[in-house]
This record gives structure tokens, sequence and C-alpha cells, in this order.
């Protein structure tokens, strides 16, 4: 390891599970990036919620822009009430803008399959 760069694996950034709730990484904190902020959510079974819906705007909001990555399986992501399906690679990504829009990603394939 250097002091100019880290480098690390999702899983060996994972927090201790929790039940009932998606894997959790700390990529940010874990890599030492102050610029913007990232997390990486891994759900094990379809159908998992992977982030509750929520919008940028309430009280507590970082009113932000949020991009989600599909790494690997597939993912449903509902945004402002439509819904689009992502799989990792050409289609992988999906934005959120602007911050009043209502979002919430859903596992279809969990990683490993």
């Amino acid at each position: 390891m250097s002091d100019r760069y880290q480098v690390a694996t999702l899983t060996e950034m994972e927090l201790p599970p929790l039940p009932e709730r998606p894997r959790w990484a700390t990529v940010r904190y874990q890599l030492g990036i102050n610029a913007f902020g990232i997390n990486a959510w891994t759900a094990d079974e379809a159908g998992r919620e992977i982030i509750e819906e929520h919008d940028e705007l309430g009280r507590r909001a970082g009113k932000h822009e949020e991009l989600y990555l599909v790494v690997k399986g597939s993912a449903t992501f509902t945004v402002d009430g439509r819904q689009s399906m992502r799989r990792p690679a050409r289609s992988s990504s999906s934005a959120t803008r602007p911050q009043g829009a209502r979002r919430s990603p859903r596992s279809r394939r969990p990683r490993g399959w």
C-alpha cells in the first residue's frame, strides 16, 4: 500500500451485516475521499429494498444529486414513480435529478447471479 493511493475491494470495505438489511461499504471513509460522497450497498436477495425511498428536499436531506451504479446483478430504480431496470456494464447507471425527484432502488438479481 502506498501513502499516495489506496486500493480495496467492496468486500473489504463492507461493515458487518445487519439482519434483514443490505450490506453497506463506506467507500468514502475507507479510501479517504473528501471531494464527494460515495458508498456501496449490496443486496443478497432479489426484491430487497437497498435504500429507502427518499428525496433531497427534506429538513435532514443533503440537497445533493445522486448516482446509482449497478456493478453486479440487476436492480429496478423508481424515480418519480417511473421504473427503470438496470444491469451492469452498458446500461449500468441511473442518475437522479432534480433534488425533489423521489427515488427508490430495489435489487432484482443479487450479486453472484
